[in-house]
């Protein structure tokens, strides 16, 4: 007998692109709080918010992917991961679901915008879209 597991990922929405992160990378997500600017040069660190006491800083996919700003809505939310300084917060514009992948193919994102492919590991198709695998530990070498 064999058991076949699939990875599960956290489907979220930049823009109008959709994204995944896998569930094991994820600490907690919250509903966007009160934040504080953050002293640092890093243009993508940008904010940080107090989650029981501990700073957790904001990197923002928005500017790290050369997305347009946009205003936080009652969707957006923060994915908070643990790193090795801690823990360092995504700001997302919308979570939407749990997926898992039939198949993700190693390929560069012809169709996505964004600055660097390392940021991915990958996509997948779901539901007619194409989402984009994010490769959480290229993403915190920025923090």
């Amino acid at each position: 007998m064999s058991i076949c597991v699939q990875e599960q990922y956290i489907e979220i929405v930049l823009d109008k692109g959709y994204f995944a992160v896998k569930t094991r990378d994820i600490y907690k997500i919250i509903k966007m709080e009160a934040l504080e600017e953050a002293e640092t040069p890093d243009p993508y660190l940008n904010h940080v918010l107090y989650l029981r006491s501990k700073e957790v800083k904001l990197i923002s996919l928005r500017r790290l992917f050369d997305l347009p700003e946009a205003e936080y809505t009652k969707a957006t939310r923060v994915i908070v991961v643990r790193c090795d300084r801690g823990y360092a917060g995504i700001v997302v514009d919308q979570v939407n679901k749990i997926s898992t992948y039939d198949t993700i193919q190693a390929a560069p994102l012809k169709d996505m915008r964004m600055v660097n492919g390392s940021f991915f590991s990958g996509i997948s198709q779901c539901d007619g879209k194409q989402v984009g695998i994010i490769n959480m530990d290229e993403v915190l070498l920025r923090f």
